[in-house]
């Protein structure tokens, strides 16, 4: 049972992965279609948040829209519901709140998207994108 675990475990570390690979590539032309956001080049980064333990970012670049610096934080998930983008909003807002920046695009990219998803990502002000989007708006 433990190597069963063990080998669970691993192909969902590489499906999420995959999906952070896929949606790095697919997302800055997404963003600058419907956000007006350009030239961003997305990566992992780690940021120290002050309590002794980096807090890692899926994905993070910088762009620019109407000439303005925008910093654009991304998360990755298979599925996302209402309490898993309020916990995700918070750790976004955390490492937001450590950069100084004026414009910071908060993202989850989902491959599927709980209804409850959407008013929370509202409240929260972190923008939704289903991945099926932006894998069929290539080019």
């Amino acid at each position: 049972m433990t190597e069963l675990s063990k080998a669970v475990g691993g192909l969902a570390n590489a499906f999420g992965f995959s999906l952070e690979e896929f949606a790095a590539a697919l997302l800055p032309p997404y963003l600058e279609k419907h956000y007006g956001i350009a030239g961003v080049t997305l990566e992992r980064r780690y940021f120290d948040l002050g309590d002794g333990w980096p807090q890692e970012i899926d994905l993070v670049g910088d762009g620019q829209r109407d000439g303005q610096s925008v910093t654009v934080l991304v998360e990755c998930r298979s599925k996302v519901g209402g309490s898993e983008v309020r916990r995700l909003a918070d750790k976004l807002n955390a490492v937001a709140g450590t950069l100084g920046k004026a414009e910071i695009a908060k993202v989850i990219v989902a491959m599927n998207v709980h209804p409850s998803a959407e008013p929370a990502a509202s409240e929260t002000g972190v923008w939704i994108v289903p991945y099926s989007r932006i894998n069929r708006e290539r080019g």
